[in-house]
């Protein structure tokens, strides 16, 4: 498939109706974990959104909305580019969920990652150290929380224009957190927990090499397999023991496989909604991860998003069709360093959202993963890139990304 003309439009939209699922009946979805060495993923670097609340009229008999503006993502510097090998796009592929392109609209949320409720973050950690029966003095905890009276003053004192003290404030107000750690008497970790400016939670057990050291995570009962080698359908049934063992503190009712779980040990969640278009957006905002080996669990990664959204309203969404177009035309947002030319091929096209640090707003988008030219990026396998269309309607748009914007950090030219 190429990016030229009339026929890769019609290519785009003659999907196959087996990879179809209906509004109403989403299918276990699987989603990708890259893996560290293999390509740099821009989970963190995908596109965030601002807002204006003020109600506009909208033409052609489509519901009145606020219009959201699409942007660069608050946090400076990047993270590299999104990219996949060829192998991994085949097993992008599995995602039938985000495939289901028969959804007409989709819910859209603010997120307050930049305004964070510091006592509901504290509350949040308090409720984990209480859980697995910490005593505060016993820890040494960080907090990075904002004195914006403190820090105003250094920058005022030191002429900083008001408008830059404004962007650095924000910015430190997103890198909120609060990380904890239990050690023993030669400094290792026994536990650490930590939970950001957006409710994401990592939890990290030390894993004893014998029976004698002190151990806080879980060993899962013989009759399961949880580790390296085990299939995916045993780390499917080791993560379900670990969602009932955990379920105080993760708080999932309806919970589906994400990922395709032979990653390493790895095996992720996300809560199922009420139709497709809350689903997808659920694959970003509320999932949990387990990892470990050897029926030892040595990580817990919570994302309750939602602890710190607020839905706007379900917005009505483009085609793929009309995405398509768009990309064409050069309206997408990416982090790779490539110009489209209009010939490269697509591997894959999803819809999903991005949600994290730096976010202002939750949106859906279409992911294009397009083939890169071999002389570009000089690998043993082929390299397809990540490039961003919005999936609302332009109509809601304050501004559609254009050629030679900056993303990620940096200067994007297509």
């Amino acid at each position: 498939m190429s990016l030229n003309g009339d026929k890769m439009l019609e290519k785009m939209s003659d999907v196959d109706e087996s990879l179809i699922v209906g509004t109403d009946e989403a299918g276990r979805t699987k989603k990708l974990f890259l893996k560290a060495g293999i390509i740099t993923a821009a989970a963190a670097a995908a596109v965030a959104v601002g807002l204006n609340l003020i109600p506009r009229q909208i033409d052609s008999g489509l519901p009145e909305l606020p219009k959201i503006a699409v942007s660069e993502n608050i946090l400076p510097g990047g993270m590299g580019f999104e990219g996949l090998s060829a192998s991994l796009v085949e097993k992008e592929k599995t995602n039938l969920l985000g495939q289901n392109f028969k959804i007409r609209e989709m819910p859209v949320y603010k997120t307050y990652s930049a305004d964070p409720d510091v006592d509901k973050i504290k509350t949040r950690f308090k409720e984990l150290t209480d859980y697995f029966n910490l005593d505060y003095d016993d820890l040494e905890i960080m907090e990075d929380i904002t004195d914006e009276e403190s820090l105003r003053a250094q920058f005022e004192e030191n002429g900083v224009p008001e408008e830059e003290i404004e962007r650095m404030l924000k910015i430190s107000r997103i890198n909120t957190h609060i990380s904890s750690y239990l050690r023993d008497d030669d400094r290792k970790s026994l536990i650490s927990i930590s939970i950001n400016a957006v409710m994401g939670i990592d939890i990290s057990f030390y894993v004893p090499e014998n029976d004698d050291e002190k151990y806080f995570g879980t060993v899962l009962p013989s009759e399961y397999r949880f580790g390296d080698d085990s299939t995916p359908e045993e780390l499917e049934a080791a993560g379900r023991y670990l969602l009932d063992k955990y379920a105080d503190i993760i708080d999932m009712k309806n919970p589906e496989v994400l990922s395709d779980p032979d990653y390493d040990g790895y095996v992720t969640f996300y809560e199922r909604g009420e139709n497709d278009a809350e689903s997808i957006a659920n694959q970003s905002i509320k999932t949990v991860s387990f990892g470990g080996n050897n029926n030892k669990v040595d990580i817990i990664r919570i994302n309750d998003g939602y602890k710190c959204c607020e839905k706007i309203a379900d917005y009505p969404i483009i085609t793929v069709d009309k995405a398509a177009e768009l990309l064409q035309s050069g309206n997408y947002l990416t982090s790779v360093p490539y110009d489209l030319k209009g010939d490269e091929e697509i591997g894959f096209v999803e819809l999903i959202y991005r949600f994290g640090i730096g976010y202002e707003t939750a949106m859906p988008f279409y992911r294009f993963l397009v083939l890169i030219p071999e002389e570009e990026f000089q690998r043993d396998e082929r390299i397809y890139g990540g490039y961003y269309v919005p999936a609302v309607r332009e109509e809601y748009l304050e501004n559609m990304p254009q050629p030679a914007i900056s993303f990620n950090g940096g200067l994007i030219k297509k």
